[in-house]
């Protein structure tokens, strides 16, 4: 029933792609991006090339995260920011389960023991309604298996936005706002953190640190772009 109602509901409000605002078809793989539209975007550097931009920011023996999965790379003019946008600040969730499928077909399911989202305090889930990162997270585990931890690493405190502090306001920002509360569930795991977009690195760094310092054997990061 609920086909038959989305095909009447695309007849009179056809759905429109996010990222170049064409008419998509009945019959297409993504409800809200078009598959033609995906291929001309960028495409990530290689996870090298990300490891060693961000070793430009860290020393080597302070870079937690093994490897960086993503999907594209981005800048602040790029029209994949749209939908990125309307999936994290306009609730249209969709996308983001949307881009959790696109993700997991870049993901090992062996390579991995565990997925977890990177957090938000409790707060500003209460105002969004959700976490973007946990969306995505349920939606790569549906289709790898591999099993979704969401009480292990929590946000004790809730933080201001990272994107215009220095590198030492960030960390100073960061410090005590996370916590591994489930230590036994991490420990000698594979663990892969899901988070939007990766920028400066920070909070994810911190993350997969905590995560090692709590046993994890190694912590790898999908993200949906790399700004660069």
């Amino acid at each position: 029933m609920s086909g038959i109602l989305d095909k009447l509901l695309n007849i009179i409000n056809p759905d429109e792609c996010l990222i170049s605002g064409e008419v998509l078809p009945e019959d297409r793989e993504y409800r809200y991006i078009s598959t033609e539209r995906l291929l001309e975007l960028s495409p990530p550097p290689h996870p090298l090339i990300i490891k060693d931009r961000l070793l430009s920011e860290y020393k080597a023996d302070e870079l937690a995260i093994s490897k960086i999965i993503s999907l594209f790379k981005i800048n602040e003019n790029d029209n994949v920011l749209n939908p990125i946008h309307k999936f994290k600040y306009m609730g249209i969730t969709q996308i983001g389960i949307e881009f959790g499928n696109m993700l997991s077909k870049l993901i090992v399911p062996n390579e991995h023991d565990l997925i977890i989202p990177i957090p938000i305090h409790h707060a500003r889930k209460r105002e969004r309604g959700f976490n973007q990162s946990e969306i995505m997270g349920h939606s790569i585990s549906d289709k790898t298996t591999i099993p979704l931890c969401l009480d292990a690493l929590i946000r004790a405190k809730y933080t201001y936005s990272q994107a215009k502090l220095n590198r030492e306001e960030r960390m100073t920002n960061l410090s005590e706002k996370f916590n591994v509360k489930e230590k036994d569930k991490v420990f000698d795991k594979r663990i892969l953190l899901i988070d939007d977009v990766l920028t400066t690195g920070t909070t994810a760094n911190h993350c997969a640190e905590l995560l090692l310092k709590a046993g994890a054997r190694r912590v790898d990061l999908a993200v949906i772009a790399v700004s660069y």
